[in-house]
């Protein structure tokens, strides 16, 4: 859905910069990795998916250039 808002080529409504979609998926990300924590499961088995997902978001963060668009 962040895409959908965003200003960039396949946006559809174009409300938000690309830069601030970049500070947004940011701190979606530290959400992501500190949900386990938070809710109470931060070392049952299900909290790998979360951990999962936050290094591979964190990849995608890290390589992207927000300040380009």
């Amino acid at each position: 859905m962040l895409s959908a808002v965003t200003d960039y080529p396949g946006g559809l409504w174009r409300k938000l910069s690309f830069r601030t979609h970049g500070a947004i998926d940011v701190a979606l990300t530290a959400v992501t990795a500190a949900g386990p924590a938070l809710f109470g499961f931060a070392r049952d088995a299900e909290a790998r998916a979360f951990y999962a997902h936050a290094a591979g978001e964190a990849g995608v963060v890290a390589a992207t250039d927000f300040s380009r668009a």
